[in-house]
């Protein structure tokens, strides 16, 4: 039989909350003990999944067919396709950036999962049952991407639209753990996160506003100026900037597990979770500097 000890809840959703920076603090604090307590585990998926990300990010610039040089053309041939290879090498590039980064965003929520729970976490099981989150995670981009389309329609010029994407994805930015975790897929997952985000959307966007801009900032500086005198240097600088996006995509990815769980908890559903799926285990999960936060313990009678 399932006991849960209420305390005084925090306030609700509806409701500006003073004590976002507490529940920012909190969710980057409980990313980095999951990562540190498991460094070996999420080291490994750094290496299967992220750094070959960072990686193809990086080189992005020399696969795009406008980057590549070519010799000059006849004209005959100006009606043909130009720079079919790169143009091929770019799709390809593109289609294993998408298909690695659902896996790690799969690979992570699980992980980060099972072990906030202190559940064990073993990398073969992980990566054996990662065929179906991914299709789940494949169903849900659909629509992500047709809203994406949707407001580059009515957005005439590229700069506003990456100004307004974080908060085009503020809504939706627990989209992929939710399909991951819960399981959902299609329209369901952005629903659901729209309705999670609220009374959390401080902490969301402050991530948001942190994550991307540094990781864009990386793949522009370090990926658009790759010639040189020196080629050691630029050996130096790639692998400098591939260590730094993997590491940032890591964080990315754990935090956004750890938004997900403390957006649970926020909406008093975190503990109805633990009585269902997990016995003799303890949650505290910081909700407000001036209560004492939600305890759950569960035991077995």
């Amino acid at each position: 039989m399932a006991t849960s000890t209420p305390l005084p809840p925090p306030p609700p959703p509806s409701e500006p909350s003073s004590s976002w920076v507490y529940l920012l603090g909190g969710i980057l604090h409980e990313s980095h003990r999951v990562i540190s307590s498991h460094t070996r585990h999420f080291l490994a998926l750094s290496v299967l999944f992220l750094l070959p990300v960072s990686l193809l990010l990086l080189s992005f610039p020399h696969l795009s067919p406008s980057s590549s040089p070519s010799p000059p053309t006849p004209p005959q041939s100006l009606l043909r396709l130009s720079h079919p290879s790169s143009a091929l090498s770019a799709s390809l590039a593109a289609a294993a950036v998408v298909l690695l980064s659902l896996s790690a965003s799969a690979a992570v929520s699980l992980s980060f999962r099972r072990s906030l729970f202190s559940l064990p976490v073993n990398l073969l099981p992980l990566l054996l049952s990662l065929p179906l989150p991914i299709l789940r995670l494949l169903l849900t981009l659909l629509p992500f991407l047709l809203l994406f389309l949707s407001l580059s329609l009515l957005t005439p010029f590229s700069l506003p639209l990456l100004l307004l994407l974080p908060f085009f994805l503020l809504p939706f930015s627990l989209s992929f753990p939710i399909a991951v975790l819960e399981p959902s897929y299609f329209f369901s997952p952005l629903r659901r996160s729209l309705h999670l985000t609220r009374g959390m959307r401080l902490p969301s966007l402050c991530l948001l506003l942190f994550f991307i801009p540094a990781s864009s900032f990386l793949v522009w500086a370090f990926g658009l100026h790759r010639s040189g005198p020196v080629a050691g240097w630029n050996v130096a600088r790639t692998v400098f900037a591939s260590a730094a996006l993997t590491l940032l995509l890591l964080y990315w990815l754990t935090t956004n597990a750890a938004l997900y769980v403390y957006c649970k908890a926020v909406h008093g559903e975190l503990a109805e979770e633990v009585a269902d799926e997990f016995l003799w285990e303890y949650v505290s999960l910081p909700s407000d500097p001036d209560k004492v936060p939600h305890v759950v313990s569960v035991v077995r009678h």
